[in-house]
């Protein structure tokens, strides 16, 4: 699955849309890969690497019940 991710990120146009664009694509995945039952270590690397391919800086926490951007 992870190398699936890699090969997403890779498709992720360049930070061209406005900063709460990007933001909310953020969230959004990170909500859809939390509801899959994604493990926190993969959630987390993902959204990071995520974050950087969109130009945020981001810190991520997730648990069971909860995730923290």
């Amino acid at each position: 699955m992870l190398a699936h991710l890699e090969d997403l990120m890779r498709q992720i146009p360049a930070p061209t849309f406005a900063r709460s664009r990007r933001v909310g694509l953020l969230c959004t995945l990170a909500r859809e890969l939390h509801a899959c039952g994604t493990t926190a270590p993969r959630l987390e690397a993902a959204l990071l690497g995520i974050a950087a391919r969109l130009g945020l800086s981001a810190q991520v926490w997730s648990g069971p019940t909860l995730i923290l951007l």
